[in-house]
């Protein structure tokens, strides 16, 4: 018998928190980064934390 979680896992569910941004996002600050924004610059953009558009911009 399996238990809720690796029912879920089975099925291919994602289990957590939802990502803050989207795939576009993350495309959109990657080119804001390529424009020389800093991360707080896009953070605002994006209204999100500076730490989340740092890993958006770095990932």
């Amino acid at each position: 018998m399996l238990s809720g979680l690796e029912t879920a896992k089975s099925k291919g569910i994602r289990l957590g928190r939802k990502p803050t941004l989207t795939e576009e996002d993350i495309a959109q600050a990657r080119r804001l980064k390529a424009q020389s924004l800093s991360a707080r610059e896009v953070a605002k953009l994006l209204h999100v934390s500076k730490m989340t558009a740092w890993r958006a911009m770095n990932s």
